[in-house]
């Protein structure tokens, strides 16, 4: 995602939006048009002209792909999630996303910044896991989060994600969970 204008870096030379009599939208993005500061509308591919009625000086947009993101997510297990008898367990993955809802998401994720990278999203989609994941393996012994299973501990988790991530304007193509993070003298011969 990147903002047109956008608050400058030191040394950037500004790039007037006045000086623009149309805008374009590639096939691969979505853009968000902001006039005073209210959202206004969405647009997909094309060339559009801009509307001067409230001046240039009042627009903004918000370009954001229309693409597929992956992002892989971590919780070292040194900082890990609690079991129902207080052992710390780390998790890793794989959550693949695109943005369901441009307007949610400019309004949640990109607010004032000039270009959100996925490091941004990543750093928030940690936090959200690391919620669900809490409550969901706090409810187990280290014995049974080592039983249940990849597959088993995605479905329990995937409404939660569901919907959080709703709140951001996104959707999930696809939750991974790779790895879990599990002391070694917890360990089982069955654990993933």
């Amino acid at each position: 995602a990147w903002m047109f204008p956008h608050a400058l870096e030191k040394g950037e030379k500004r790039v007037e939006l006045r000086k623009f009599n149309q805008i374009f939208v590639k096939s691969t993005e979505q853009a968000v048009v902001y006039e005073n500061e209210q959202i206004v509308r969405t647009l997909i591919n094309g060339v559009y002209d801009l509307d001067r009625k409230g001046g240039a000086e009042n627009l903004k947009i918000v370009y954001l792909t229309k693409q597929d993101f992956d992002i892989k997510w971590g919780i070292p297990q040194q900082q890990g999630v609690l079991t129902s008898e207080n052992v710390k367990v780390g998790a890793s993955g794989t959550l693949s996303l695109s943005i369901s809802a441009p307007e949610v998401f400019s309004l949640n994720i990109v607010k004032e910044t000039a270009i959100v990278k996925n490091i941004e999203v990543k750093r928030k989609i940690n936090d959200i896991l690391r919620g669900i994941l809490r409550e969901t393996v706090s409810q187990y012994t280290i014995e049974e989060i080592q039983k249940v299973g990849h597959e088993e501990l995605e479905i329990l988790v995937m409404p939660s994600i569901v919907e959080e991530l709703a709140k951001m304007g996104l959707i999930s193509e696809g939750f991974t969970l790779t790895g879990l993070g599990v002391p070694p003298e917890h360990q089982t011969f069955d654990s993933f």
